[in-house]
């Protein structure tokens, strides 16, 4: 990651959505720092995966829902799966 941000570019292949609802919404500074690292993420309402902060991410005809984005390891995390399809298994997710 180091103190990147996306360029349009590099997310030609994927949309990012974070949850701005109540469950995901109780840490204001987890949200912004998401915000902050993608800024053309859209914000949405709850998408039924609470265990916030969730970010949906559509890729590849796919639809990736993480869990618990709390921590900046985990921000690091979704970031390498999204410019480099990298998966982790400390990183929780459902495919849909």
């Amino acid at each position: 990651m180091k103190n990147e941000t996306l360029l349009p570019s590099q997310l030609a292949d994927a949309q990012i959505f974070i949850c701005h609802d109540k469950p995901c919404a109780k840490k204001k500074s987890r949200l912004k720092k998401l915000m902050k690292l993608f800024p053309m993420a859209k914000p949405t309402k709850c998408m039924g995966v609470c265990k916030g902060p969730v970010v949906l991410v559509k890729k590849e005809k796919q639809k990736y829902y993480f869990k618990k984005i709390r921590k900046k390891k985990d921000r690091n995390r979704l970031w390498d799966f999204i410019l480099f399809n990298k998966r982790d298994k400390k990183l929780r997710y459902k495919i849909k």
